[in-house]
């Protein structure tokens, strides 16, 4: 049975402002000429996964599509920015899901450099 992966990709980032701004937030800025998303979900791309699900708000829905033109995922916009467990339960609601189907959950802000880890 393949992994669920599920990235949050929600949070603002104001804590690494001046880089990071609401409109702007850090899963977005570029780190070796990829978003923190992209290099997200190459880490949860392969054969051991199935097609992700990216939680957010719907501030940020067209830089997600903007990210995963060319990706096969889903993307679940929270109707009111409610913090990471809201966001959980909401992609976890995925009519894909089976019921004892592994789920990762990751975050879209994160620097993880071995990528091996994750396949």
């Amino acid at each position: 049975m393949k992994i669920k992966p599920i990235i949050l990709c929600g949070g603002e980032g104001t804590r690494l402002w001046p880089e990071s701004r609401k409109k702007h937030p850090k899963q977005f800025i570029k780190i070796n000429g990829k978003s923190l998303l992209k290099h997200a979900i190459d880490r949860v791309t392969g054969v051991n996964f199935d097609p992700i699900t990216i939680c957010s708000n719907y501030n940020f829905l067209d830089q997600i599509k903007e990210e995963t033109k060319n990706i096969n995922c889903k993307i679940y916009i929270e109707p009111d920015k409610k913090n990471t467990a809201a966001a959980i339960l909401a992609a976890l609601n995925d009519d894909d899901l089976t019921f004892y189907q592994p789920v990762l959950i990751i975050s879209s802000d994160h620097i993880i450099e071995k990528k091996i880890v994750f396949q």
